[in-house]
């Protein structure tokens, strides 16, 4: 089963966490079709913050997390929502950085979306290959990620 993390914080995009979680719940749907036979879903999924508290989205709906960093599950696939504000206050999210560093380094496979990025290529793991982010943060995030390969006219990278 495939273990789905989604890192959640203050001014997050909630489309950008609720969109990815009604397409695994789709997955799961699909799966269970097709496997009948198998009692587990495809995949799990867990919201995250670095602290297991609650966060303010973007809309100032409040979102509450399954759980903090430290006390998920060993995620295959981390996703890191769009942010929309400061910026720069998710690039000082220091511990996030480290832990999603970590868990990169130990295989998981770390998906943004939009300002996402800005977390990842915190996380030195963009560094020497293609990223995107939104169009309106080009400039910032090339003067701050000199060693990502900055591609906005694309929209998605493997």
């Amino acid at each position: 089963m495939l273990n789905i993390a989604i890192l959640a914080f203050d001014n997050c995009l909630l489309s950008s966490i609720a969109g990815p979680l009604d397409l695994f719940t789709v997955a799961n749907w699909d799966y269970k079709k097709r496997n009948k036979a198998d009692t587990e879903p495809f995949c799990q999924w867990e919201v995250l913050t670095v602290d297991g508290g609650p966060v303010i989205c973007f809309s100032q709906e409040p979102l509450i997390p399954h759980r903090s960093i430290r006390d998920c599950r060993t995620p295959d696939l981390i996703i890191l929502p769009s942010v929309l504000g400061n910026i720069e206050s998710l690039r000082q999210e220091k511990e996030a950085v480290a832990w999603v560093k970590a868990q990169h380094k130990r295989g998981a496979v770390v998906a943004s979306i939009c300002a996402g990025a800005f977390l990842a290529a915190e996380a030195g793991i963009l560094n020497g290959r293609e990223a995107t982010t939104h169009w309106q943060l080009a400039d910032r995030f090339r003067q701050s990620f000199r060693k990502v390969k900055l591609q906005i006219d694309q929209f998605l990278f493997d």
